[in-house]
C-alpha cells in the first residue's frame, strides 16, 4: 500500500470514529486489540528474538493489528518500534482495505458510513444503488486507481497531478512503444471500464485548470480520448448488458454536462454521434462553437453536426455566429495565374454559419459571393470541413447584406443561450 494511501487512512481513522456504527464484520474484538498493543510494545524489546517473534505474530494478525500499528507509527518515540510498525503496516492496511471494500459492497441498503475516499462525491454523480457501489469498489481494488482516489481526497493540487499522471500511464499502457523506451516493448493494454470511470470521476472533481499538462504527445490527453473507447461506448449505449454499465452511464452523463475546457471540447465532435442516443449533445456542441481556445476545425464540425441534428431549430444559433471571426480552416481556391503561391482564403465561423443558413434555406451559396476550387460543388450541410470561402472582406460584407435582406422577409428568432453549465 502506498504512502499516500496509508497517510490518508490515518486521517480517515478520526472520521470513522465520528461516523455511525461500523458494520459488525469490521469491528476488531477488544482482546485482539489488546494483544496487538502488547505485541507492538514488544517490538522495542531488548531481546532480538522477542522483537522478531512479535513482528511475525503481528504480521499474522492482519487487519486486527492495524490500529495499534497506526498508533505506533504516529506516536512512538522508540525508533525500533516505529520502524518495524511501518514495515508491518502496509500488510495490515491491505487486509483492512479488502475487508472494508467487502463490507461496503455487502451494505446494499447503505445503512452504514464507510471511510472510503471519494465515495460521498462519487455517489452524488453515479448514485447509491448496487451498480454504483460495485463500480466504486472495483475502482478501489486497482492499485493505480486507488492511488488516484486517494489523491483526489487530499487536495486539488494532489488530485490534479495524480490525474495527469494516470491519464499518461493509461496512454502509455495502450501504446507501449511511445517515448522510445529501451528493451522489449510491453504488451499493449487497453484501459478497462473501471480505469476510464476513475479518470472521468477525477475530471468531474478537478477543474481542467488544476490538472497539469503532460509532455508531448500527452499534453492534450483528457478523459475525452477514453470516452471514445469501445468499453466506454458499450457501457454507455447498452448499460444493462455491461458490468457496472448503469453506474458508468450516470457518471459519464455528469462528465459530459461539466465539460468546459478547450482540451475536452476539441474532441466532442469525434464522439457526439456515438453518444447521441445517450444524451442530447446540443448544449455541448454549442459550447464547442462558442468556447475560446477550441480549434477552428472542431468548431466547424460542431456547427455542421448541430444543423444535421436539429435542422431549422438550429438557425437562431447559427445566426448568432454571424459575427464570429475565428478561422475554421484555410481553403484552397485555385492556382495563381500570376504564378507563385496558390490562392487561398480563410473560412471563418461567421462564413460557415452564413453558408449553412443559406444552404439550409434552399439558396445557393455562390449567389452570396462564396468562392471554391474549380469543379468543386460544396454541400455545406453535409461537409464538416468547408471548401468554400470569401476572397475579400468586401465580398463577405456583400454576402452578409444580402442575407440581412433575405432575413428581413423571412425572420429568424434571436438565439437564447440558456443557463451557463455548472460543475
Amino acid at each position: 500500500m502506498s504512502r499516500l494511501w496509508a497517510a490518508l487512512v490515518v486521517g480517515l481513522a478520526a472520521v470513522a470514529a465520528r461516523a455511525g456504527e461500523p458494520p459488525a464484520e469490521l469491528v476488531v474484538p477488544a482482546d485482539q486489540v489488546l494483544k496487538a498493543r502488547e505485541l507492538v510494545r514488544q517490538l522495542g524489546s531488548p531481546s532480538y528474538q522477542t522483537r522478531e517473534d512479535a513482528t511475525a505474530e503481528l504480521g499474522r494478525m492482519g487487519r486486527a493489528a492495524r490500529g495499534p500499528l497506526l498508533d505506533a507509527v504516529a506516536t512512538s518515540t522508540d525508533y525500533e518500534v516505529r520502524s518495524r510498525a511501518a514495515r508491518l503496516l502496509p500488510r495490515a492496511e491491505a487486509a483492512d482495505l479488502q475487508a472494508r471494500i467487502a463490507a461496503f459492497v455487502a451494505d446494499a441498503d447503505g445503512k452504514y458510513d464507510h471511510d472510503l475516499p471519494g465515495w460521498d462525491q462519487f455517489r452524488a454523480h453515479a448514485g447509491t444503488d448496487k451498480a454504483s457501489r460495485a463500480l466504486f469498489a472495483e475502482m478501489l481494488r486497482t492499485a493505480e486507481n486507488r492511488e488516484l482516489l486517494a489523491a483526489l481526497a487530499v487536495s486539488k493540487r494532489d488530485g490534479g497531478h495524480a490525474l495527469s499522471n494516470r491519464r499518461t500511464a493509461l496512454l502509455l499502457a495502450q501504446n507501449p512503444t511511445i517515448g522510445g523506451r529501451l528493451g522489449q516493448p510491453a504488451q499493449a493494454r487497453q484501459p478497462t471500464l473501471t480505469d476510464i470511470a476513475t479518470v472521468l470521476f477525477g475530471e468531474v472533481q478537478i477543474p481542467s485548470a488544476d490538472i497539469p499538462r503532460g509532455q508531448v504527445p500527452f499534453g492534450n490527453v483528457t478523459g475525452a480520448a477514453f470516452v471514445q473507447y469501445p468499453a466506454s461506448l458499450q457501457a454507455a449505449t447498452n448499460p444493462d448488458a455491461t458490468p457496472h454499465g448503469p453506474a458508468y452511464k450516470r457518471l459519464l452523463l455528469r462528465w459530459l454536462d461539466t465539460r468546459t475546457s478547450p482540451e475536452d471540447l476539441n474532441q466532442v465532435a469525434n464522439f457526439a454521434q456515438n453518444l447521441a442516443a445517450v444524451r442530447d449533445m446540443t448544449p455541448l456542441l454549442r459550447r464547442v462553437v462558442t468556447t475560446d481556445g477550441v480549434q477552428g476545425t472542431s468548431r466547424g464540425q460542431a456547427m455542421v453536426l448541430l444543423l444535421q441534428r436539429n435542422k431549422k431549430a438550429e438557425h437562431p444559433f447559427l445566426k448568432a455566429q454571424l459575427k464570429n471571426e475565428v478561422v475554421v480552416n484555410p481553403v484552397f481556391i485555385g492556382g495563381n495565374p500570376a504564378g507563385g503561391a496558390p490562392i487561398q482564403a480563410n473560412c471563418q465561423i461567421r462564413d460557415m454559419a452564413l453558408a449553412l443558413l443559406v444552404a439550409d434555406t434552399g439558396q445557393n451559396i455562390f449567389d452570396y459571393g462564396f468562392e471554391t476550387a474549380q469543379g468543386n460543388t460544396p454541400n455545406p450541410v453535409a461537409q464538416p470541413y468547408p471548401t468554400y470561402a470569401f476572397l475579400t472582406d468586401e465580398a463577405r460584407d456583400r454576402g452578409m447584406r444580402k442575407w440581412a435582406e433575405w432575413e428581413a422577409q423571412h425572420p429568424i428568432p434571436a438565439f437564447d443561450p440558456g443557463p451557463v453549465p455548472k460543475r
